[in-house]
């Protein structure tokens, strides 16, 4: 049986690959408190996740990918999330050029 690590260390990891992938979960869920249920879900995939050394070894050498690994159980959610901060940042754009 497979022991998981700390939370705290899961939650780092989980962080670091949402980084890379263009999401900073503290931003989301603060403008949109209903994201927080996204964010438990998410760790809780990553808690489980059983593929944390190849985790750790594609973030070392994809630290600027702008996605996260194709084998992250949050790859789906982070791509989303990414192209959702996307859309609001070119709406703030365009609403700042008018």
């Amino acid at each position: 049986m497979k022991h998981f690590k700390p939370t705290e260390q899961r939650a780092e990891i989980m962080e670091a690959m949402s980084e890379i992938a263009g999401v900073t979960w503290a931003e989301t869920v603060a403008l949109d408190p209903k994201m927080e249920m996204a964010f438990h879900a998410a760790q809780r995939s990553c808690a489980q996740c059983e593929r944390e050394d190849d985790c750790l070894a594609w973030m070392a050498t994809n630290p600027a990918a702008g996605q996260a690994a194709d084998f992250c159980r949050n790859q789906a959610l982070l791509h989303v999330l990414r192209r959702l901060r996307e859309q609001g940042d070119n709406e703030t754009a365009d609403q700042a050029g008018e």
